[in-house]
């Protein structure tokens, strides 16, 4: 069993609980992966909330993917995910998963504009984890992409590794915007 953790922080005019309650559905349905989700796409949510669901799914052993929809900003060279009226930087969270996975590698997605930027971050992960931005670093991601992508995982069959996932992206990618993906 697969799991699949969604980090959704606060979407304001982007997306919010249907958005989030339409990702989260669309994985649940099928009964190779196990669902958690941090966030409800409205409120903050609090980095020990992160903290303690990277540790529940640890410890079962399992592959494990993580998407991660929340607003995004490049600042000063590092990038930051927008948690309401906060920041949480890509060093910040890849090192909360790398303390928990230790040597068991890890998929991300990243639906966050600008995520491109957190890939130089990527060596802060467990050795062997693949993240895949949505956007590049100096870029927007389109909603109406993520939006497609959303609808894509109803039904998807493909393990739920990052590159089956940006694959699935770049299906129904009708911008010009493309993803990065970092090993």
């Amino acid at each position: 069993m697969r799991n699949v953790l969604v980090i959704a922080g606060p979407g304001e005019e982007a997306f919010g609980n249907e958005e989030i309650d339409l990702l989260t559905s669309n994985i649940e349905q099928d009964n190779s992966r196990r669902m958690l989700c941090v966030g409800n796409g409205v409120e903050k949510i609090e980095n020990g909330a992160i903290a303690s669901k990277l540790e529940e799914i640890s410890q079962n052993g399992d592959d494990t993917t993580i998407i991660i929809q929340m607003h995004g900003t490049e600042k000063e060279g590092q990038f930051y995910f927008i948690n309401d009226d906060s920041y949480i930087s890509s060093r910040e969270l890849f090192e909360m998963v790398n303390s928990r996975f230790k040597d068991k590698p890890v998929d991300i997605v990243i639906t966050s504009c600008h995520s491109g930027a957190c890939l130089k971050d990527k060596d802060l992960l467990p050795k062997g984890s693949v993240v895949g931005a949505l956007s590049q670093g100096n870029e927007t991601t389109a909603g109406s992409d993520v939006k497609n992508f959303i609808e894509s995982l109803l039904g998807a069959t493909d393990e739920f590794t990052t590159y089956n996932l940006v694959k699935l992206y770049l299906c129904g990618l009708k911008t010009r915007i493309p993803p990065e993906i970092g090993i």
